[in-house]
């Protein structure tokens, strides 16, 4: 084969750099570049960063026709959740000053504003926005972590351990897409070394459940029989491997188990442990139920329940704080978008540039559960959270007439399939 068959060959198989992923990851790394700069204290200079992403997304896209549709359920509950949002200001005007309230809603406009953008306009490829996110990121986790020092067997600095952990595992999440194998295992060990530094543990569980996730995904993929043949045999062998292992160290001595899982999760901790109340959020949880008690249906404003809290601590559940802030009306409108993500993204499960977004969904989705993540506007996490819900059921406007819309078949299945369904009904939309 001639030289120029051979750079041929090259440049299809690695085609040409995803300029827009890159410049939404770096984009990203912002938030965690301002909380590094600022030690944690200039919380407001997040709105600017995310004031300029909002005019970065719309500039990108400024070209993109609007090619899909929000899906209903999505749609249903963002007004729901933002009519929420409006009603417990409404309420409770009098515990917030106008600034506040002013600022939470601007920020939430732009977030979902973003969203909506990226999920009508643009055909996203999530495999390379979170693997240049993951790369981008690694480059920034030593900063925070150079002058931290061990506090109750957890290494801290200025910005909390936890949230250093979450950017972690982002990029953890990130870094299971990542193709180049030496660069993956680098950034994957460095992710979880920084999770297991800071004894974060909602982290630590939250990256085994999306590399599950993406693990499983994997096994579903679509590829040919013979590759599948050797990738079953390589599960099997590694599955093998560790039920050996596994029997060992339980035949040897159950405790050596017991003991790591110790080491990681801190269970039986007396700071941080069960019998501590899982650091307290036993407590900080029948707090939230009793604070959201004074308004059931509308809360007692969005975004502000901490300081109303024991020592204004916030509930360590997404949840529970999206419950006590907009009461059960804001909850649902949540809990419909998180169910919409979900049953839209696992369509994504054989579409290998997406399979690492439904892993960082599933993890964000346990998150929220022991700590505060929920709809968030200041970090990278609740970001990408709102596009892949957005993302995650919308359907293509056919170019045919208004309203009709393709075959849900046709919508989440790999991009080279999806291509050749569209080229075959005679849409050149995808292509």
């Amino acid at each position: 084969m001639s030289r120029a068959g051979i750079l041929s060959n090259r440049t299809r198989r690695r085609g040409p750099w995803p300029v827009r992923e890159i410049v939404l990851a770096l984009w990203l790394n912002g938030f965690f570049a301002v909380m590094i700069a600022t030690g944690g204290r200039g919380i407001e200079l997040l709105f600017f960063n995310l004031l300029a992403g909002a005019g970065l997304v719309a500039w990108l896209v400024r070209r993109e026709p609007a090619r899909f549709r929000v899906g209903v359920m999505t749609s249903w509950g963002t007004l729901l959740l933002f009519g929420s949002v409006v009603v417990s200001y409404a309420l409770n005007i009098d515990r917030f000053p106008a600034y506040f309230i002013v600022a939470n809603m601007v920020s939430m406009l732009l977030a979902v504003g973003t969203a909506y953008l990226l999920a009508t306009r643009a055909e996203l490829d999530y495999r390379a926005l979170l693997a240049f996110h993951a790369g981008f990121a690694m480059l920034l986790l030593p900063i925070p972590l150079a002058t931290g020092q061990m506090v109750w067997g957890r290494l801290t600095g200025e910005l909390h351990p936890n949230f250093i952990g979450m950017i972690a595992m982002v990029a953890f999440v990130g870094a299971l897409g990542i193709r180049n194998w030496p660069l993956k295992i680098a950034v994957i060990g460095g992710t979880a070394a920084v999770m297991v530094a800071g004894s974060s543990r909602a982290s630590i569980v939250g990256a085994a459940l999306a590399a599950a996730c993406y693990a499983a995904c994997q096994a579903a993929g679509p590829v040919p029989l013979a590759e599948r043949d050797r990738r079953t045999r390589r599960v099997a062998l590694v599955l093998l491997a560790s039920v050996l292992v596994v029997t060992v160290l339980w035949a040897a001595h159950i405790t050596v188990i017991v003991s790591l899982l110790d080491s990681l999760l801190k269970v039986n901790d007396p700071y941080r442990g069960l019998s501590s109340g899982a650091s307290g959020r036993t407590e900080l949880w029948a707090a939230a139920l009793e604070l959201w008690k004074e308004n059931p249906f509308f809360g007692v404003g969005f975004k502000g329940h901490p300081p109303l809290m024991p020592n204004h601590m916030s509930a360590h559940s997404g949840y529970l704080a999206m419950l006590a802030e907009t009461g059960i009306v804001g909850l649902a409108g949540y809990l419909v978008i998180c169910g919409a993500a979900l049953v839209g993204a696992l369509r994504w499960r054989r579409d290998p540039a997406r399979q690492t977004a439904l892993a960082l969904l599933v993890s964000y989705l346990f998150y929220g559960l022991i700590e505060y993540r929920s709809v968030g506007f200041g970090n990278p996490y609740s970001i990408l959270f709102l596009w892949i819900a957005f993302d995650g059921m919308r359907l293509p406007i056919s170019p045919m007439g208004a309203g009709k819309t393709a075959a849900p078949s046709a919508i989440h299945a790999p991009a080279d399939i999806r291509q050749s369904l569209w080229t075959a009904k005679g849409n050149k939309v995808l292509q």
